[in-house]
């Protein structure tokens, strides 16, 4: 299953029925470009394709809250989270390489 299609189901379960082509496209380029720097790979390996998805769906529901903090409305506050944390970052350092110096 591709990379695009992981996140398309992800996106449904968050109850998004459609999501343009060249969106998809752009949080996917964000998603790995992410991943490669995080890292340090020329490659993204088929294991990890589940990860791109969901730093995709990260990407995608910071939309519009681009360099926001928190944000609070009402009674509610919100924090948003402006560097990969906790679960992710550990899922990230299963596929990190050494770099040589």
């Amino acid at each position: 299953m591709t990379i695009q299609k992981q996140f398309k189901i992800l996106l449904k379960a968050q109850g998004v029925s459609e999501v343009s082509k060249e969106l998809i496209e752009t949080l996917f380029l964000r998603a790995k470009s992410d991943f490669l720097a995080i890292c340090n790979r020329s490659d993204i390996p088929k294991e990890a394709h589940p990860i791109i998805a969901e730093m995709m769906l990260i990407h995608y529901n910071r939309i519009g809250a681009e360099g926001e903090h928190q944000r609070r409305e009402g009674d509610v506050s919100y924090t948003l989270q402006s560097q990969v944390t906790g679960d992710m970052a550990s899922k990230l350092r299963a596929f990190n390489l050494g770099r040589v110096i």
